[in-house]
């Protein structure tokens, strides 16, 4: 499964339900910066065979000038940081078991000057909020990508639809890398 994330999203089969809307938080922000965003929260957790970590990540929000903040599942010993980029991303995005990963980089576009790789895993993405009634509709959110639909993390980033703003991804890179 992939999704060309610099020209268009090709259609991707259903998986697990998607989870509720993540809880925001507000300290300053400084775009076109990586950000190292984990914070160990507890301990290892067992997925797949692999030793998990749940990690509280934050991204900016670019709304309040403050910030965004979700846990989620890390790989034991990966290094996770936050890439703010501008459209287009210039990635290639695919699922593998189960988790939502880098295919590939567009060379001299906005995710390699950022220092994303193949084989980086998506944590978390930024999205505009699409249910939920007026005063919720349209609220930038952090989405946890763990768990999701590949259809659900792809719409996530296309809900970013203003041109000239950044889309934050929560990145983990595994240790071996």
């Amino acid at each position: 499964m992939r999704v060309t994330m610099h020209t268009r999203v090709q259609r991707q089969p259903t998986g697990t339900r998607p989870r509720g809307v993540p809880a925001l938080q507000h300290p300053p922000r400084n775009p076109l910066r990586r950000h190292i965003a984990a914070n160990v929260q507890s301990a290892a957790a067992t997925s797949s065979g692999s030793a998990r970590n749940t990690l509280q990540v934050s991204a900016p929000n670019d709304d309040t000038g403050g910030r965004l903040a979700v846990d989620v599942q890390a790989p034991a010993g990966a290094r996770v940081f936050t890439v703010s980029l501008k459209k287009p991303l210039g990635l290639v995005l695919t699922e593998r078991g189960g988790r939502i990963e880098v295919e590939s980089v567009a060379a001299g576009g906005h995710a390699a000057a950022a220092g994303v790789a193949p084989g980086d895993e998506l944590l978390a993405t930024t999205a505009r909020a699409q249910g939920g009634g007026a005063s919720v509709r349209g609220q930038l959110v952090l989405l946890p990508a763990g768990g999701q639909q590949f259809n659900t993390v792809a719409a996530a980033i296309r809900s970013n639809t203003c041109s000239q703003c950044l889309i934050h991804l929560v990145l983990a890179r595994p240790e071996a890398a």
